[in-house]
């Protein structure tokens, strides 16, 4: 069983060769219900305690700030980390996302 990284990955999108267009494929292909469990499971497995926030993130287009909002009005759970390593962890889903998509000739 692969270990969790305890450290968020810090890559920029360049470094994943994610372009603009790229990550609006990928935002769509996140928000369509068609690809719902490859998401789900992409994120378990890129970070399973960041997962749900990163899905929230993603399918209903709101930023960190935009999370702490729904913490402070108690609509979720309060994050478990700060603004960097979130952004670092949702990059790194939506690089895994994007070779997921790419195997499935997508």
């Amino acid at each position: 069983m692969k270990k969790e990284q305890n450290t968020a990955p810090r890559h920029s999108w360049d470094y994943y060769g994610i372009s603009k267009e790229r990550y609006k494929e990928l935002t769509e292909a996140i928000q369509n219900i068609k690809y719902a469990s490859v998401a789900h499971e992409i994120a378990d497995r890129t970070n399973k305690m960041l997962s749900k926030y990163i899905l929230l993130s993603v399918r209903k287009n709101l930023s960190y700030e935009g999370l702490q909002t729904l913490w402070e009005l108690r609509e979720i759970e309060r994050i478990p980390c700060g603004r960097s390593d979130f952004y670092g962890w949702r990059r790194e889903f939506y690089h895994q996302m994007d070779l997921k998509l790419k195997e499935m000739g997508k």
